[in-house]
């Protein structure tokens, strides 16, 4: 019984620490003054043209909502929808 009632007490300490150790915070960040602002120069004007929708875009720069995988394969009609299924 004193087995029992010993790993029983170990358990629930190690929940307890984990507990506190996910909801534990570091404390409120020190707060510093903010530097004083130098007199910037303004940004200057950029001298490469900015690119315009005629210039078609890099391959590497497609946005990340156009690349579809179903089954390994990219831009496939999905047969089923069963994700464990392996076979497109």
């Amino acid at each position: 019984m004193s087995t029992k009632r010993t790993i029983s007490l170990i358990l629930a300490f190690l929940m307890l620490a984990s507990a506190l150790a996910a909801c534990g915070g570091t404390g409120p960040a020190p707060t510093q003054p903010p530097a004083p602002a130098a007199a910037t120069k303004p940004p200057a004007a950029p001298t490469a043209a900015a690119p315009t929708a005629a210039q078609p875009a890099a391959p590497a720069q497609l946005p990340r909502n156009e690349t579809l995988y179903i089954a390994g394969l990219q831009w496939a009609a999905p047969t089923n929808f069963n994700p464990l299924s392996g076979n497109p």
